[in-house]
C-alpha cells in the first residue's frame, strides 16, 4: 500500500492543472455509494480515480461524492443498509469531502486510500493512514465529533432524491450509467462525460475525439477561465508570504517548503517573491513596534528585514531565511552563526540604525492589508492558500505556482500547457455525424487490489466488481471496518448463517451441498465400509496359507 501512495504522490506531483473550464461548461458527476461496500470500493479505487487524475478530464467535470447510499433516519438516528460500522464510515467520509472539496483531484486519491484493505482494518486507522499530515488528522477528528451528522444529512437529501437501488449509482448530468448486473466502467464514464460535454473545443480531451456522436464546439470567444489573477505568459507569478519570527508553523514553512521552492532555479526563474517579516506588527509610536510574540519577536523582525534587503537574491534569501528561523539561539547569536565576516558586520549595522526600523515599517504598510487572522499567510497570485486550519505544503505551494504560470519555462513538477492554447475566432461548429453505438454490458465479478489504484494501461482491462444490490433480500457482503465476523439477521424463511467475504456479493442457498466431511450418516458408513475390506482382506490370506 505505501508503493500505492507513493506513486499517487509523485503521480500528483509530475500532474498539472490543465485549464479549467468554467463551471456552466463542466460536467455534472453524481457518485452515490456506501462506505466501504465491495462494489464501491473497486468504484472508488479505479475509474473514478483514474478519471479524476486525468488532467484533460478532470478539467471538464463536476464530480460529487456522495457516500449516503441506502441511508435513513429515524427519531434522529441515522440507519445505514450495512450497520453503525457503515454510518461511521459515511460521517469519516463526509468530514474529508467537506475539507478537500476544493482540491477535487486530491480528494479523489484520499477517499480511494481509506476504501483499500491495506489502510487499515478501523475507521480510525483508516483515516490515521491516509491523512499523515496532523493538521488534516486533527480537523477531520474535530469534524467526526463535530459537524459531520449534519453534513451527512445534507448528503442523505440527494441520494434520496436521485439513488437508485444499487450501489454505486452513477448519474452523468441527467443520465444514469450501468445497472443492478452491470457496473460502471472508466470507459462508458468517459464517453458519457464526452457526449454531454458542450464547453470550448480546445479543452475537449483527446479521448473524446474518437467517440462517435461528439460535438466539438468552436466558440467566436474564448470562455476558458482566465482570471485576472492569472499570469500572462511572460510574466512571473507573485508569492507573498506573512509571517511572524520564530512562530512554530512559521518555523517549519520557512525552513522547509518555501526553503525547497526558494532554492530551486526553475522556481527562482518564474517567481516575484514578496517576503513580509511582519505578522501581527503594529508601529505604537514612531520607533515602537508591538509583536504578538513579545519584544523578542520584534527584534526578530527587524533582523529578518535588514537580511531581506541586505541580500535580496533568492538563493541567499531561502538559506538566511532557513538559518535565521531554524535555530533555538537568541537573535544575536542567531545573526553571529548564519553570517559571517562583513555581511555579519553589514546585519549588525543595519539593525542598530534607524533602517531596520524603516524596512520592517514598510513591511508592516503592505501586510496590514493582506493579512488575516493566521500565519503564515501565503498568497500565489492574489489567491490565499490553506487556511487557519490547513497548513501550505511543498505539493500545494508548487502546484498554486504552476497553475498561475503561463509561461514556457515551467519547472519539472509542472507539466506543460495544453497545446491548443489558441481559440479559434469565429469557427463554425463541427459536428462529429456518426450514429452512436451501444456499449457492452457485463456481468463479471473481479477481486480489486491495491494494484488497481496504479495499474496504469493494464488496470484499464480489469474485470469490474458487480454492483451492490443492497435492497434485495439474500445477499452479504464483506465486514465493513470495525464489525469483525457477524451473522447474517434472519430473512423472511428464518435462516441465518455465519458471514462470508469477498468482494462481490454472494447469494445464500437455503441448504448447504452435502459432502463427505459434512454428512453425518456418510462418515460411519465410510468407516465401517474400510474395517469389512480390511477384514475380507486378511481372512483371504489366512485360507491361502490352509
Amino acid at each position: 500500500m505505501q508503493l500505492v501512495l507513493t506513486f499517487v504522490s509523485l503521480f500528483l506531483l509530475i500532474s498539472a492543472a490543465t485549464a479549467a473550464v468554467e463551471a456552466q461548461f463542466r460536467v455534472p458527476i453524481k457518485v452515490i455509494f456506501r462506505a466501504f461496500c465491495p462494489a464501491c470500493k473497486w468504484y472508488i479505487t479505479d475509474p473514478v480515480l483514474k478519471l479524476m487524475q486525468d488532467d484533460e478530464f478532470h478539467a471538464i467535470v463536476d464530480l460529487q461524492y456522495i457516500p449516503a447510499g441506502a441511508m435513513t433516519e429515524e427519531n434522529g438516528e441515522l440507519k445505514c443498509y450495512g450497520g453503525p460500522a457503515e454510518c461511521e464510515g459515511q460521517l469519516w467520509m463526509a468530514c474529508i469531502i467537506d475539507r478537500f472539496k476544493t482540491f477535487p483531484k486530491d480528494l479523489s486519491s484520499r477517499l480511494a486510500c481509506v476504501e483499500l484493505d491495506d489502510s487499515g482494518f478501523s475507521w480510525k486507522d483508516k483515516i490515521a493512514y491516509c491523512f499523515k499530515e496532523s493538521g488534516d488528522f486533527n480537523a477531520l477528528q474535530t469534524c467526526k465529533s463535530g459537524s459531520s451528522t449534519n453534513l451527512l444529512r445534507s448528503f442523505m437529501a440527494i441520494a434520496q432524491k436521485h439513488e437508485g437501488p444499487w450501489q454505486p449509482y452513477t448519474i452523468v448530468e441527467d443520465k444514469v450509467l450501468g445497472s443492478a448486473t452491470a457496473a460502471v466502467t472508466l470507459e462508458m464514464l468517459q464517453t458519457e462525460v464526452c457526449k454531454h460535454y458542450k464547453g470550448p473545443g480546445e479543452a475537449l480531451p483527446k479521448y473524446c475525439k474518437s467517440v462517435p456522436g461528439v460535438v466539438v464546439q468552436m466558440p467566436t470567444e474564448k470562455i476558458l477561465v482566465q482570471k485576472d489573477n492569472v499570469q500572462e505568459q511572460n510574466d512571473k507569478v507573485k508569492v507573498q508570504v506573512i509571517w511572524r519570527a520564530y512562530c512554530p508553523a512559521c518555523k517549519w514553512y520557512l525552513s522547509d517548503p518555501i526553503y525547497e521552492v526558494l532554492r530551486d532555479p526553475a522556481f527562482q526563474a518564474i517567481i516575484d517573491f514578496e517576503p513580509y517579516p511582519s505578522g501581527s506588527t503594529k508601529e505604537l509610536s514612531p520607533g515602537q513596534f508591538q509583536c504578538a510574540g513579545g519584544a523578542s519577536e520584534c527584534v526578530g523582525h527587524q533582523y529578518l528585514s535588514c537580511a531581506l534587503h541586505l541580500f535580496p537574491d533568492l538563493k541567499d534569501v531561502a538559506e538566511n531565511l532557513k538559518c535565521l528561523e531554524d535555530s533555538h539561539q537568541m537573535w544575536d547569536k542567531r545573526v553571529q552563526t548564519c553570517f559571517s565576516g562583513s555581511a555579519h558586520e553589514q546585519m549588525r549595522a543595519c539593525f542598530a540604525s534607524e533602517k531596520s526600523k524603516q524596512y520592517l515599517r514598510d513591511y508592516i504598510k503592505v501586510s496590514v492589508t493582506l493579512e488575516t487572522s493566521w500565519v503564515p499567510l501565503t498568497i500565489v497570485a492574489g489567491n490565499t492558500l490553506g487556511s487557519a486550519t490547513t497548513g501550505v505544503g511543498y505539493d500545494m505551494l508548487t502546484k498554486a505556482i504552476c497553475d498561475a504560470y503561463r509561461g514556457p519555462n515551467r519547472p519539472k513538477v509542472c507539466a506543460p500547457l495544453p497545446t491548443l492554447a489558441k481559440v479559434v475566432v469565429q469557427a463554425e461548429h463541427a459536428v462529429a455525424n456518426q450514429p452512436s453505438t451501444a456499449l457492452p454490458a457485463t456481468t463479471s465479478v473481479s477481486t480489486t487490489t491495491a494494484a488497481s489504484v496504479a495499474g496504469g494501461n493494464q488496470a484499464n482491462k480489469a474485470t469490474p466488481v458487480m454492483p451492490c444490490r443492497q435492497k434485495e433480500k439474500g445477499f452479504v457482503y464483506e465486514d465493513a471496518p470495525d464489525i469483525g465476523p457477524r451473522h447474517l439477521k434472519k430473512d423472511g424463511d428464518g435462516v441465518a448463517g455465519p458471514s462470508m467475504r469477498g468482494d462481490a456479493p454472494k447469494k445464500l442457498t437455503a441448504t448447504a451441498t452435502s459432502s463427505v466431511f459434512t454428512n453425518p450418516m456418510l462418515l460411519p458408513v465410510l468407516v465401517i465400509g474400510a474395517i469389512l475390506v480390511v477384514v475380507f482382506r486378511y481372512s483371504k490370506d489366512e485360507k491361502k496359507k490352509i
